[in-house]
């Protein structure tokens, strides 16, 4: 969970089964705090930089948006990497007439942003977002990251199948899965792993975008 700091600035995170801070996920970790003012510090530039009104926050578990309202924008940050994704920040907010832009949610297909000086919601289309937030194999332990696309496990010969397991944020994508589902009868995408090794893949598309993940699995034994 990240919590949005307003008079800071600063976004911290926290464990939601614990409730205890995980500061190496704040979304300032590449920064210094000024103690001449409050804010995300550059130390390079020796200046501020956006977000200088942090207002509003939403997530999708791999992207995190931050409504500015001293500039009327919603940046978008990686999670993973607290790295500026500007390709999905809002920008049309001061354009379309907000001047107080505070709380947003989404659904994940429509961003929508209170303005609490106009008393006025705004809605924007989320951009497309061809990529996962979870994959698993079930048994079968690797550390999965969305921006991280091909994957080594390796497993004893006597695990012969896996239940295949993805999820995409975005509502609009779609997944799909190879090799076929070697069993209709059993729940969930099984995989056949009797004859290793085997080549997973789990496309992602969202708009025109596409994006392929692939574990390659291999036998442990000699």
């Amino acid at each position: 969970m990240w919590v949005a700091d307003w008079d800071y600035r600063l976004v911290y995170s926290y464990d939601l089964s614990s409730g205890e801070r995980t500061p190496d996920k704040d979304i300032k970790r590449k920064t210094r705090h000024s103690i001449y003012g409050h804010g995300l510090w550059d130390w390079t530039s020796r200046r501020f930089f956006e977000p200088y009104g942090l207002s509003g926050i939403w997530g999708d578990g791999v992207t995190i948006w931050l409504a500015d309202d001293a500039t009327s924008t919603v940046y978008a940050y990686d999670i993973a990497t607290a790295e500026r994704k500007d390709s999905m920040n809002f920008t049309a907010l001061g354009a379309d007439g907000a001047t107080n832009i505070g709380g947003m949610w989404s659904d994940g297909e429509t961003l929508y942003v209170a303005d609490y000086g106009l008393n006025k919601l705004f809605a924007y289309y989320m951009p497309y977002r061809a990529y996962l937030s979870s994959l698993e194999l079930s048994g079968i332990d690797f550390d999965f990251s969305a921006a991280t696309t091909a994957y080594s496990v390796e497993v004893d010969n006597t695990v012969t199948s896996a239940t295949l397991s993805a999820v995409a944020p975005d509502p609009r994508a779609t997944v799909e899965f190879s090799p076929a589902d070697s069993s209709t009868s059993d729940e969930g995408h099984q995989v056949d792993l009797s004859n290793l090794p085997a080549d997973i893949t789990v496309t992602v598309t969202s708009g025109t975008t596409t994006q392929t993940y692939t574990i390659t699995v291999t036998s442990s034994s000699s």
